[in-house]
């Protein structure tokens, strides 16, 4: 047993002192000899065996709104000793687990890429996971990776999947905690923002969570973001709890939405700066998006029914009345033939660089026009829950084939299939050279599970995405490296979005609330576990085969 001094990076609030971490090494079979572990191999059989833990014990590291944070383990293993005594009491512990959760996992008959990116993916999350009990309540927060941000809302909406059919108690961590992060609505559209709030893009950074740290607020789709994870953990797991604590929030959070709408259409023209930073700004700020309508239009849907549910009924009318507004609007104006715009309206006016706030120098924003993947990126939680958005499916299904055909790239899709006609055109629209070439992995596999909910069959992408772990990973540890072409999101945790693969294939539609449960696979061939019902003590789980549902379902 020994122990390790780990120096702090400084952040803007200053370094902690350095943290002692004890570290053990338990010999199960074998010997430790100078540090390692050396068994002896029988010369008959060619055969030998060692087996070891290797043990670690930190005190606490992050801080919570100033106050030092201990880890969730401290609870069960108060200090080095304890975790050696059970290490050494229960050798076979780990591995028996890691037995049955494999086998849950590994019930499927998918491609070996998507096999290699569920595991890449959980354990890159779980190098970027802290979960602490600052003052003896829990606190659950997520790394996002190379940035050291602190549970951003897009980052954790993108592995909403992950939690809802995994681990939906984490999600539940984490509503009651983003709340503590907002400012008033006023703070970013003036005035006209008064008496509403806006979710702030993260918690903090580095070993702190006492404030936000990121540089541009991205208001409408955080806010969105935290509406439709509220609805889609309601619905998951009945438990109304957080709504009912947050419902005032919730409520400011929409009415920021609405009031984002300077022109009356119902679609969002003002607080629309967004995650994908690295875009071309017609993707990244363009006013009135069509990304950000549809999450507009499923928020104002979903967050009407949850505040309805629990008796806050003030606004619900407006609410849907905006939705509607915005569903005609995506009728009418944004579809062209064979695919949604990126933007519904066009012109440069009034639209300031989210990063310098200088206006563009153009009339009208490049790639407005174009195809691009996340038009039902703020469908697909409603998908896993049996819910239809007023967007015509149809129409969705075009969208998803031919943006997929148009952005294509050796590694998955790009943003949108706009690129320069020249460098003067670049340049006049502040786009950096290689904007028109960037692609984000985890919002490939969203994008995916929209296309599989609806027939869309994009199986095949998993070997790109794997190719490029593949080769970022030759080049050094970056473990899941989420950007291709842009900027470094390396050692990222939104990977673990695959996880959500398996009912999206099976089609499977699962409310709690409602006890129902649905299945309509992609085809007849799709094999895919429910894990969202997995016993994980015994490793038991029903899953969908020869295009039904095959074993036994339990409602716990």
């Amino acid at each position: 047993c020994w122990s390790t001094r780990v120096e702090h990076y400084p952040d803007k609030e200053g370094a902690l002192p350095d943290i002692v971490q004890c570290d053990a090494l338990v010999v199960h079979r074998g010997t430790l000899r100078d540090g390692r572990v050396v068994g002896a191999v029988d010369p008959q059989t060619c055969r030998g065996e060692i087996s070891c833990s290797w043990c670690l014990h930190s005190p606490a590291i992050l801080e919570v709104r100033g106050e030092p944070a201990p880890f969730r383990y401290a609870r069960r293993f108060a200090d080095i000793d304890a975790l050696i005594t059970w290490a050494e009491q229960n050798p076979e512990a780990l591995w028996e687990n890691a037995r049955r959760v494999d086998a849950v996992f590994g019930k499927h008959n998918l491609s070996s890429s998507t096999d290699h990116l569920l595991a890449f993916t959980v354990h890159t999350w779980l190098a970027n996971s802290w979960w602490t009990e600052p003052a003896g309540k829990e606190w659950f927060t997520v790394w996002e990776g190379s940035c050291y941000y602190h549970s951003t809302v897009d980052v954790e909406y993108t592995q909403a999947p992950f939690y809802l059919s995994v681990w939906p108690e984490l999600l539940g961590l984490e509503l009651d905690e983003w709340p503590g992060f907002t400012v008033g609505g006023e703070a970013v559209i003036g005035e006209r923002g008064q008496g509403t709030l806006v979710f702030e893009h993260d918690m903090g950074q580095l070993h702190a969570c006492n404030r936000t740290c990121y540089d541009h607020r991205m208001p409408v789709e955080e806010n969105t973001n935290y509406v439709l994870l509220s609805w889609a953990y309601w619905r998951r797991t009945k438990d109304d709890s957080r709504a009912r604590r947050h419902a005032e929030a919730i409520e400011k959070a929409l009415e920021f939405v609405l009031r984002c709408d300077s022109t009356g259409n119902g679609v969002p023209d003002q607080g629309v700066a967004n995650t994908i930073d690295d875009a071309t700004p017609a993707v990244q700020y363009g006013k009135e998006q069509v990304y950000l309508a549809v999450k507009a239009l499923t928020a104002f849907l979903v967050g009407a029914e949850l505040l309805e549910s629990v008796g806050r009924n003030q606004r619900v009318f407006a609410f849907r009345a905006q939705a509607e507004k915005i569903s005609r609007v995506l009728q009418d104006q944004a579809w062209l033939g064979d695919h949604f715009a990126t933007l519904v309206d066009p012109s440069a006016e009034g639209v300031l660089d989210a990063w310098t706030g200088k206006p563009l120098g153009v009339e009208r924003l490049p790639g407005w026009d174009a195809a691009h993947i996340y038009t039902a990126n703020g469908l697909v939680l409603l998908d896993m829950m049996g819910m239809r958005a007023p967007v015509d499916e149809e129409r969705l299904r075009t969208d998803l084939r031919i943006a997929t055909r148009r952005c294509l790239t050796q590694y998955g899709c790009r943003h949108s299939d706009y690129g320069p006609s020249s460098s003067a055109e670049a340049r006049g629209a502040q786009e950096t050279a290689y904007a028109n070439r960037i692609g984000w992995m985890s919002m490939n596999m969203l994008r995916d599970m929209a296309a599989f909910y609806r027939g869309v069959d994009l199986t095949n992408l998993s070997s790109r995405y794997w190719d490029f772990q593949v080769l970022t990973n030759t080049q050094g540890p970056n473990l899941f490296f989420e950007t291709f072409h842009g900027n470094n999101l390396c050692f990222y945790p939104r990977g673990v979005v695959v996880f959500g693969y398996f009912e999206a294939l099976a089609g499977a539609r699962i409310d709690r609330v409602e006890q129902k449960l649905e299945v309509v696979p992609l085809n007849a061939e799709v094999e895919v576990p429910l894990v969202f019902f997995a016993d994980w003590k015994t490793g038991a789980v029903p899953s969908v085969a020869g295009g039904k549902l095959q074993g036994e379902v339990v409602w716990t």
